[in-house]
């Protein structure tokens, strides 16, 4: 017995064309979420600068330092 012959581009085209249409949908949907809930979240003007991270101070002058070879004498 054969089975049916299944049409593979066709199927292919519909299944690419439905995850699209999903994809639009989660697109819109999530635009719609920040619109209504993010303008609550965007500060209302430009406040003071960020404080660097107790990590990051200490970096700061990496680049004007000089290179410290851990590797012993050359």
């Amino acid at each position: 017995m054969t089975g049916r012959d299944a049409d593979p581009p066709r199927l292919l085209t519909r299944a690419f064309w439905a995850m699209m249409a999903l994809a639009v949908l989660s697109f819109l949907a999530a635009a719609a979420v920040m619109v209504a809930f993010g303008s609550r979240h965007v500060a209302a003007g430009p406040g003071p600068a960020a404080r660097s991270a107790p990590l990051a101070e200490g970096s700061r002058g990496a680049k004007t330092a000089p290179p410290q070879s851990s590797l012993g004498p050359p």
